[in-house]
């Protein structure tokens, strides 16, 4: 968002006649810098949070014409996320360097979505500039099973183990591959096991490089990778649809029921116990 001295300069562009948003040019860089001051006077925010920040410094006819507000919801692990109504109707803006994960949710959304599974329906995926993009989407009710209290929670135990249940009976591609999959729905391991392994074979994990330099502590590692590789052997092969991220930041509430699984870019085929380990795995986080 590029704020101008010349109010002139702020202008909002028609999407599908009803649906606006904000820019000028490339507007939003892929820089990541805060607030700065370019030769001309122009104030230009350099990083999509930082509109809340700055939006006292919006123009008062602005928000009056168009009736746009802005909400900073999270800074997650790879988007920055913003919430926004537009004509009483809620939406979420998110920004990341690439498309892809918006792009897989788009594909989970239009395929898996139920009533028990609710998935954000995605309204447009473009981008700010060559190396940012951004996808909106509406905004479901509820709040993060992460900001809920204890009592919430332990009322939810029945409706998140139905979702995730709901998960791992969905219509998949019977394409006979496993693992991540791409925002077409294609897998590249032939197994369960392989993709599994594939966290320590991998050719771009260079292990020899990283123990040799003393980056990592082989003499701790390979025994944890080696018993790691041994366990992979006890795995049941199955191949359904597995979230990937299945952890109380990415399920929504009203406190009765689940009102939204978010996050589909980890999403992938194999055995549905991986996304109750991750639980397990990221519980103390």
């Amino acid at each position: 968002l590029r704020i101008s001295k010349d109010k002139t300069k702020v202008r909002v562009l028609d999407y599908v006649s009803d649906f606006r948003r904000l820019a000028e040019g490339q507007a939003i860089n892929n820089e990541g810098r805060n607030i700065a001051n370019n030769n001309n006077g122009d104030q230009e925010i350099r990083y999509l949070d930082d509109i809340v920040k700055f939006k006292s410094s919006l123009p008062k006819s602005f928000y009056e014409s168009y009736d746009i507000d802005w909400e900073k919801i999270s800074e997650g692990m790879e988007s920055s996320v913003l919430a926004f109504t537009w004509k009483g109707e809620e939406y979420i803006l998110r920004v990341n360097i690439e498309d892809s994960g918006f792009k897989k949710d788009l594909w989970c959304h239009q395929r898996f979505s139920s009533e028990v599974l609710p998935i954000p329906e995605i309204l447009e995926i473009s981008d700010f500039s060559q190396n940012l993009a951004y996808c909106i989407s509406r905004r479901l009710p509820g709040v993060t099973l992460e900001n809920s209290s204890t009592n919430v929670i332990k009322k939810l135990i029945f409706p998140v183990s139905e979702a995730w249940n709901e998960i791992a009976q969905s219509q998949i591609p019977d394409l006979y591959r496993l693992g991540l999959f791409d925002d077409k729905g294609h897998a590249n391991y032939s197994s369960w096991k392989e993709f599994l392994r594939s966290s320590i074979y991998r050719p771009d994990r260079k292990w020899g490089e990283l123990f040799s330099k003393k980056i990592l502590d082989g003499e701790i590692l390979k025994p944890i990778m080696k018993n790691y590789l041994e366990l992979t052997d006890n795995c049941p092969e199955e191949r359904k649809l597995v979230h990937g991220d299945f952890g109380s930041n990415n399920m929504l509430t009203d406190g009765k029921k689940i009102t939204g699984v978010l996050d589909w870019d980890c999403a992938l085929y194999g055995a549905p116990l991986y996304d109750v380990a991750g639980i397990i795995f990221w519980s103390t986080w």
